[in-house]
C-alpha cells in the first residue's frame, strides 16, 4: 500500500540518549511509519489509522505476536493509543489466538505540537511550542527510495538521527561520531559502521573525511534530503562517495 501523505514529523526526542527510540527499537518505528499507510484524512485527530494485525503484518513482514507485542510497547510508551482495545487479554479469541482481521482503531499520541507564526516577509512557519516538540521532517518517498536500494527499515533510525543531528545546521552536516550514533540507537558501533558504508555506496549519503585542529579527523556526512534532489545530489558528491567506496573508508 502506498502512504497516505507526503511526510510525518516525529519528536526529536525520539532519538536522544534515553528517548523512546531505544525502547522501540527498528522495529517499532517501522510499525509507526507503517501505521501511516492506513491514515485516514479529515477526523478530529491529526493522525487516525484504521487497520488490522493481517493488515500490518502484510506492510511489514512482522508475525502476529511481533506486531501485537510492539502495538502493547507502543501504547505503554504513550505513542500511540487504541481506542477500541481496553483490555489485551480480551482482545485475544476464545482460545487465545491473536485475531487477524479485527478492525484496530488508531491514533497517534506523541506528536509535535506546533504554533504557526507568520515572519516579516509574509511567510508562515510551523514553531515549536516547547523545547520537546522539535521534530525530523520524514518524506515517505525517500524511505521507499531506501527499499527500492535494498536499505531496508533498520537504516531508518540512522537516517532519522542524522536529520536530528542536521536541525538548525545550514550546511545539512551531521558531525556526530560513529561510537555516539550507536549509543543513541543503542546499535553496535561496528553495525552503525556497515549502514553507512552501504548508505554511501547507496547514494543516500557522502560521508566526507576531514581532519580537525588536532591532527585527527572526523566525518561530516551529507544526507540526501529528498527524492526530488537525487541528481544535484550525485552532481555534487557522487565523485567523491566513489573514491570512499574505493578506499573503503573505515569510520
Amino acid at each position: 500500500m502506498n502512504y497516505t501523505l507526503r511526510n510525518v514529523k516525529i519528536k526529536s526526542s525520539w532519538f536522544d540518549l534515553d528517548g523512546k527510540f531505544k525502547k522501540m527499537k527498528a522495529e517499532g518505528l517501522h510499525l509507526y511509519l507503517s501505521l501511516f499507510k492506513f491514515r485516514l484524512h479529515n477526523q478530529s485527530f491529526e493522525h487516525y489509522f484504521l487497520t488490522s494485525i493481517k493488515l500490518l503484518r502484510q506492510e511489514t513482514g512482522f508475525t502476529k505476536k511481533q506486531i501485537l507485542d510492539l502495538l502493547k510497547l507502543q501504547q505503554k510508551l504513550k505513542v500511540i493509543n487504541i481506542q477500541n482495545v481496553t483490555r489485551w487479554d480480551r482482545f485475544l479469541d476464545s482460545e487465545g489466538r491473536i485475531p487477524d482481521n479485527h478492525i484496530l482503531q488508531i491514533t497517534a499520541t506523541d506528536i509535535p505540537e506546533l504554533n504557526e507564526v507568520t515572519k516579516g516577509t509574509g511567510q508562515t512557519i510551523q514553531q515549536p511550542m516547547t523545547d520537546d516538540d522539535f521534530y525530523i521532517s520524514l518524506e515517505f518517498a525517500l524511505l521507499e527510495l531506501y527499499i527500492e536500494k535494498g536499505l531496508n527499515y533498520k537504516y531508518f533510525p540512522l537516517l532519522c538521527l542524522m536529520k536530528k543531528l542536521q536541525n538548525g545546521n545550514v550546511e545539512k552536516k551531521a558531525y556526530m561520531t560513529i561510537k555516539k550514533m550507536a549509543d543513541h540507537l543503542g546499535y553496535d558501533k561496528d553495525y552503525v559502521n556497515k549502514l553507512v558504508h552501504q548508505m554511501n555506496k547507496a547514494y543516500v549519503l557522502f560521508s566526507h573525511y576531514r581532519k580537525n585542529c588536532k591532527d585527527g579527523h572526523y566525518f561530516e556526512h551529507h544526507l540526501l534530503q529528498s527524492v526530488k534532489e537525487q541528481e544535484k545530489f550525485l552532481r555534487n558528491f557522487k565523485n567523491e562517495i566513489d573514491k570512499n567506496i574505493s578506499t573503503r573508508m573505515r569510520l
